[in-house]
């Protein structure tokens, strides 16, 4: 007996009641002995997660855009400086400029999550991911000009991508992971945003001081608002290339149950087991696949 689509998402985040059995016989014979008054369901089928190798290996790739986020947030804190040294802002307008520059990554962030809602649901999680990208590397370059009004175009547009990952990020990442690696992939896009962060810090070391002959001269700061480039692309090849499919759930929204299937059978491989279900037991009665346990759960 097969279950319908949406039986295996459900089955699977176990918002359903019901009760695992593996083998034939063997699940008979451990329900009789709970005397739990279960109604068989029939046999089919249920997921467990192929490779966590590959889970994290997706995950990751989801998580450049977490990168980007927290590596744009930090940057321009480092190097304000130099830059306002490099365009000759006047010391009674330097700190105008370096508020003005900073906040426009939050007005642009702010547009993006609003916006980055719509487009997610209309278009999917993967190709919202790449439009971010698209957006991020589009924005590297304005911010690579020596002028006030480019860099303020370019910090714009990385953070309006900003926003745009912000969204999809998250929802992304638990829409491809299994239940059993949820807290170590759901930690991974906070993880990611500090990563960013400490990186921008770290490349700071890289700036000549005050003090240096080249602080006038340095395009070390440019370096440093071209590093989005990297994770941008990366993501965008591993989208393309890699995890060409977009998750289950928003396959089976929009209809496309076969592609979703396909999408699942990428990170789950199937098992035969026994389902049972009680509505009258005060426990559940689950057993795992594995190591063959009996788990009692007390329903919800």
């Amino acid at each position: 007996q097969r279950l319908a689509f949406d039986d295996f998402i459900f089955f699977f985040s176990s918002r359903r009641r019901h009760t695992r059995c593996s083998g034939v016989s063997w699940a008979r014979r451990c329900v009789q002995e709970t005397g739990i008054n279960a109604e068989y369901m029939g046999k089919i089928k249920i997921m467990s997660h192929k490779s966590t190798l590959r889970v994290l290996s997706q995950v990751l790739v989801g998580t450049m855009g977490s990168f980007i986020f927290g590596y744009g947030l930090g940057v321009f804190n480092t190097v304000q400086d130099i830059v306002a040294k490099q365009l000759d802002w006047p010391e009674d307008k330097k700190n105008f400029n370096v508020g003005l520059v900073t906040s426009t990554v939050a007005l642009g962030a702010a547009f993006g999550a609003y916006l980055g809602g719509i487009v997610v649901s209309k278009f999917g999680r993967r190709l919202t991911m790449i439009m971010a990208d698209v957006i991020t590397i589009v924005a590297v370059f304005p911010t690579l000009v020596s002028n006030l009004g480019s860099i303020l175009i370019g910090r714009i547009l990385l953070g309006f991508a900003v926003g745009i990952n912000s969204a999809v990020v998250p929802l992304y990442i638990r829409e491809v992971s299994p239940n059993a690696l949820s807290g170590t992939t759901g930690s991974c896009h906070q993880l990611l945003i500090t990563l960013g962060i400490l990186l921008s810090l770290v490349l700071g070391y890289g700036l000549p001081t005050k003090d240096d002959a080249d602080f006038g001269t340095s395009n070390w700061w440019k370096i440093m608002f071209g590093i989005p480039l990297i994770p941008a692309a990366i993501r965008i090849l591993g989208l393309l290339f890699v995890f060409t499919s977009d998750t289950p759930q928003y396959l089976s929204q929009i209809g496309k149950i076969g592609e979703a299937e396909a999408a699942l059978s990428d990170i789950y491989h199937y098992e035969d087991c026994l389902l049972y279900t009680s509505d009258a037991a005060d426990d559940l009665l689950c057993v795992d696949l594995g190591g063959r346990r009996i788990i009692k759960k007390k329903k919800t």
